[in-house]
């Protein structure tokens, strides 16, 4: 997979996220906490990223990606 480098924008908001960015500026990485809930009237998923500095960080993800997630990140891989 082909990345670009951050740009100063999204750069300054990882570092106040609490982010170590790569001397590249290609990648960053922290210590987070991750939680997954259902909520009882819904069909989808909530994860929740809690950064060292700040978030949380929140996406929606369907019950059908969780079941057949497995796998994904390596076809991508042979695609690019």
């Amino acid at each position: 997979m082909k990345v670009a480098k951050f740009d100063k924008d999204i750069f300054a908001a990882l570092a106040r996220l609490g982010f170590d960015i790569a001397d590249d500026r290609e990648s960053a990485e922290a210590r987070c906490v991750v939680s997954i809930v259902q909520p009882a009237d819904g069909t989808s998923f909530l994860i929740q990223i809690d950064t060292p500095e700040g978030g949380p960080l929140v996406r929606t993800i369907t019950r059908d990606r969780i079941l057949h997630t497995e796998g994904a990140d390596d076809d991508e891989d042979e695609a690019a």
